[in-house]
């Protein structure tokens, strides 16, 4: 009687392993599973509403998936970054998806209803940043070539883009400028809206008549990161009549250093407040 042997090498030997475990365990088919999905939750008119705050999915091969968790809103939306600002009032749909490596997937769904706190903050105005860069928006971008600074701005992805290719010594050698605001005499209004730069940089933020002697309201420098941050600052009382502007200057001796910096702004929104 012959005997035969049967000779395997290292790389057979792990594949039949891998097989044997393989069948053993059996087809991934678990889909993943939610937490922190409300059935119901409740936002304000113009107020960015953060879509997965809260919301994590875990799988049992696969473990913490949160981070491919991803969301649609219906009517649709635009969504950056996580979230969407509402315009309209009323019922929205908010869809969850997520699938683990095997392709199973889970769903979910919360209802969102926006309301209007329109006694509080009544809307002034909206700057809403998409397509080209028309020349009635009333932002102006400048830059100041003589003294070496240099700066354009565009519109991608629902967000105004400032690129500043150098620096200058002074705050207002690079500046965006929000004008046309006829802000009335004895009220008082809040600006919100959304940054962030490729740099973490300080830039002076403020208020004043557009063309008019120094005189601002609520000035502020403020330290500007590398992920969306939402920013918040009320005027103090207007009494002077005139067409106001918001400048936001990115120039100065703190920034120079830099070189260059692209800076992204949204949901610039400027909200009337109760009579002073």
């Amino acid at each position: 009687m012959k005997k035969v042997f049967l000779f395997l090498t290292d790389a057979a030997v792990f594949a039949a392993l891998s097989l044997f475990a393989a069948c053993g365990e059996g087809a991934d088919v678990s889909a993943p599973a939610f937490s922190g999905v409300k059935e119901r939750a409740e936002g304000q008119l113009f107020e960015p509403y953060d879509l997965l705050a809260g919301v994590t999915a875990q799988d049992d091969r696969n473990g913490d998936l949160s981070a491919d968790v991803r969301a649609a809103v219906l009517p649709l939306e635009q969504i950056q970054g996580g979230k969407f600002t509402p315009k309209k009032t009323g019922e929205y749909r908010i869809l969850y998806r997520v699938a683990d490596k095997s392709g199973n997937e889970s769903f979910a769904m919360t209802i969102l209803t926006v309301t209007d706190n329109g006694d509080a903050r009544p809307l002034f105005r909206a700057y809403d940043f998409s397509g080209t860069f028309p020349a009635d928006t009333g932002i102006d971008r400048y830059d100041h070539a003589a003294v070496g600074a240099a700066g354009s701005a565009r519109f991608e992805g629902g967000a105004l883009i400032y690129s500043i290719e150098k620096f200058g010594a002074v705050d207002w050698y690079n500046k965006l400028t929000f004008a046309g605001l006829n802000l009335q005499p004895g009220k008082a209004y809040t600006f919100t809206w959304e940054a962030k730069s490729t740099v973490p940089l300080t830039f002076a933020m403020f208020v004043n008549i557009n063309g008019g002697a120094w005189a601002p309201v609520c000035l502020a420098y403020i330290p500007l990161g590398q992920e969306y941050k939402q920013y918040s600052f009320d005027t103090s009382v207007i009494s002077s009549a005139g067409e106001y502007a918001l400048f936001l200057q990115f120039g100065s001796e703190e920034n120079v250093s830099l070189g260059g910096a692209e800076i992204a702004i949204r949901s610039v929104r400027i909200y009337e407040k109760a009579e002073a």
